[in-house]
């Protein structure tokens, strides 16, 4: 007996053929002995059953049971068996978030079983065709392959089939709304899912029809209509009830969970998810409890029990890390760093966050795009080949048609025994043109199929680096959050600018204020190793380091803080442990300002201080060496204490502007020409400072790229 796997709710009924788990059981000695027992069919079966075993515990192992299968079949020219496995491998893909080696699978699957002229086996190959295409959000190609596949159920009259792919058909018109609001589409969903329950009906299938009326709850939530939406669930919960079924009555408490927290429920939210979360824990339904664990954890956080949140969503990180899941993965870990964020572990929400751009990364790899250039160039030869003897197909058609046409005339002549020995040609020419034809159909699928693969990898590449722009977009947001806001630095002094210029989205350089209750203020700006996701990253550590250094510790002398931040950035990145010296770290001018003597206290690290007065400007040297591992023997960081006087300009930089290639020659700009401008300028307001120093840049740099983050920081005293 067969099943297919479903996935509840976004992306449903996804196509794998494997035995039913509970009619499996398997113990570490049967394994062993499994695994060691003759290359046949059998035991091709057996491999598979033990990799469904393992698929909710470990997926991994599960992928290499169904690897394992699949090599034997390899081996004894086991054709049907080589594409079940191809089935449950594509699913595993899945799970794993690798929609492209998942569809390459099924790709496969459909040309195998087309060659071997399998009808159930195509159908369900076009199904999962079609569940690929579905994963990657490409909702039109999805349903292209699933009406295919529908058409080989409706002529086999397979409910069970039909009932699946109706739900999925109806997922994609549901899915296809995430970007546009749209009810028709919504609607067309809820049509599609009465269409999979009304073929649920016919075959019994009480799982499938709760599953559906689960779905249409969904569709009904996003449509803003509470009362249907509860009438289904209802549906669901009493049907559920009365057959037994808790998993999914577990998952109509986790759906009412998600409703109570659209509409601000968050009590109800947390006691129904709570609800759901024991009856998936007691039935080891592990992907089914991460997503209980992220209601609850969101509930949490928005009843303000931010403890209680973090507790929770680390909890289901573990499992997630425990089961190798990175779909799974993939869903919390935005929940993760928002709930991280909130609780003040920046370190942990930005980690969380590159863990989020490393899911989708691979794809943009130089192996990958060697792969899709080989894949190319293969699929332009095929093509071309192809081309090439559906020429030749046609001349000999033509050939074929001419020869006919004299035999005809000749028969004619002949009479009745003419006639009969065109007969039997003919008969042998259909034969032969009808077998030739087939050849040329199965070259066409395979190259469609080819073809397939090529614009999915133009498709998926676009796809991939989109999702990283709006993780690092993210970023962004949680960087810009950290830096202080204008209210902070206008407390230092109100005649102030910040001229913050990034390379990329989040930057390397930043800078940094803290006012004291007894009227000091201290300030900062600096500039990280890299620029980008690294050197955003060392200045999202460099940020939480001083808010530690100075707010939770108190410490306000200038090179104390320096020495302290390098001894906690060392440590943070393992400098003092390494065997290879890692040289990441900063650069940075520090300031702390006493306003009640007008004095001020500077260190720095390989970044001066320049102080404005009397249209001169005076440059205070900072200490040749990063904050991070520099020498074996530490040299401790210096302080100059400076007598502010009345409208003297502090100005603080990094080397972007200093660095940028531009002008007629295309040279860097460098530091003299740099101080030349602040003098030129120094008489002007601040903001008009800050816009010519824009203008300035700009106009250097012109179409050359900028090689560098960009910041200075002027403080009018």
């Amino acid at each position: 007996m067969t099943k297919f796997h479903y996935i509840f709710f976004l992306i449903l009924f996804i196509g794998i053929e494997v035995k039913l788990k509970s009619q499996i059981s398997y113990n570490k000695n049967e394994i062993l002995a499994l695994l060691n027992s003759k290359d046949d069919t059998n035991k091709v079966n057996n491999l598979i059953d033990c990799g469904f075993e393992l698929e909710n515990t470990n997926i991994d192992s599960a992928l290499l049971f169904y690897f394992k299968a699949k090599d034997i079949c390899d081996k004894i020219n086991f054709k049907t068996g080589r594409i079940r496995a191809y089935f449950n491998i594509s699913y595993i893909y899945n799970l794993k978030n690798e929609y492209d080696k998942g569809l390459r699978i099924n790709i496969q699957s459909v040309r195998e079983s087309n060659l071997i002229q399998n009808q159930e086996l195509l159908a369900k190959s076009f199904f999962n065709l079609g569940a690929s295409y579905t994963y990657l959000n490409n909702y039109n190609k999805a349903i292209k392959y699933y009406e295919v596949a529908a058409k080989f159920f409706n002529k086999s009259k397979n409910k069970k089939h039909l009932a699946l792919l109706y739900g999925n058909i109806a997922s994609c018109y549901n899915n296809s709304t995430n970007t546009n609001f749209d009810t028709i589409l919504f609607n067309k969903a809820i049509e599609y899912y009465n269409l999979a329950i009304n073929s649920a009906s016919d075959i019994n299938d009480t799982a499938l029809i709760i599953t559906n009326y689960l779905n249409i709850s969904s569709t009904y939530l996003n449509l803003g209509k509470a009362s249907k939406m509860n009438t289904y669930l209802n549906k669901a919960l009493l049907l559920s009830e009365k057959f037994g079924n808790e998993n999914l009555r577990a998952s109509a408490y986790e759906l009412r969970g998600q409703y109570y927290l659209a509409v601000n429920d968050y009590k109800n939210a947390l006691l129904i998810s709570q609800k759901g979360l024991v009856i998936f824990q007691e039935n080891g339904n592990l992907h089914e409890e991460i997503k209980c664990l992220k209601t609850i954890s969101n509930s949490y956080f928005y009843l303000g029990q931010i403890k209680e949140a973090e507790q929770v969503i680390d909890k289901a990180m573990v499992i997630c890390d425990s089961i190798s899941s990175l779909s799974d993965k993939n869903t919390i870990l935005m929940t993760y760093a928002k709930i991280k964020h909130k609780n003040g572990k920046i370190n942990e929400a930005y980690i969380g966050l590159m863990d989020l751009i490393n899911i989708s990364d691979s794809i943009n790899s130089e192996d990958m795009r060697k792969q899709f250039t080989d894949l190319e160039a293969k699929y332009a030869g095929e093509k071309k080949e192809l081309q090439i003897r559906n020429q030749s197909a046609e001349i000999l058609a033509k050939e074929k048609q001419n020869k006919q046409k004299t035999i005809i005339i000749i028969c004619g002549a002949l009479g009745l025994l003419a006639t009969a020995i065109f007969g039997s040609l003919a008969f042998f020419n259909y034969r032969k043109t009808k077998k030739q034809n087939l050849i040329i159909e199965n070259q066409k699928m395979q190259v469609e199929m080819q073809n397939e693969e090529i614009v999915h990898q133009k498709e998926l590449i676009e796809e991939k680096q989109k999702e990283i722009i709006d993780s690092i977009n993210y970023a962004k947001r949680i960087q810009s959050a950290v830096l202080p806001d204008k209210f902070v630095w206008e407390k230092v002094s109100k005649e102030h600018f910040i001229f913050f210029k990034p390379k990329d989205i989040v930057s390397g350089d930043f800078y940094w204020a803290y006012n004291t209750p007894n009227n000091r203020s201290v300030f900062a700006l600096a500039d990280c190793t890299g620029h980008g996701v690294p050197g955003g990253f060392m200045s999202m550590l460099g940020n939480s380091l001083l808010n530690e250094i100075v707010i939770d510790n108190k410490l306000f002398k200038t090179d104390i803080i320096l020495n302290k931040l390098r001894s906690k950035i060392i440590t943070a990145l393992e400098q003092n442990t390494s065997t290879v010296k890692q040289k990441d770290g900063m650069d940075i001018s520090l300031c702390v300002w006493n306003k009640l003597d007008n004095t001020l206290e500077f260190s720095g690290a390989n970044n001066p201080l320049w102080l404005l007065r009397n249209n001169e400007i005076i440059e205070y040297k900072a200490d040749k060496m990063p904050v991070g591992y520099y020498l074996e023997d530490e040299i401790p960081f210096s302080s100059t204490i400076i007598q502010l006087q009345k409208g003297d300009i502090i100005y603080l930089c990094t080397d972007g502007f200093a660095d940028q290639f531009g002008g007629p020659s295309g040279k860097k700009f460098k530091y003299k020409p740099l101080i030349n401008l602040l003098l030129s300028i120094s008489n002007k307001t601040m903001e008009l400072q800050k816009n010519e120093l824009e203008l300035v840049f700009n106009n250097w740099r012109n179409k050359l790229e900028q090689v560098d983050d960009v910041s200075i920081v002027a403080i009018k005293i």
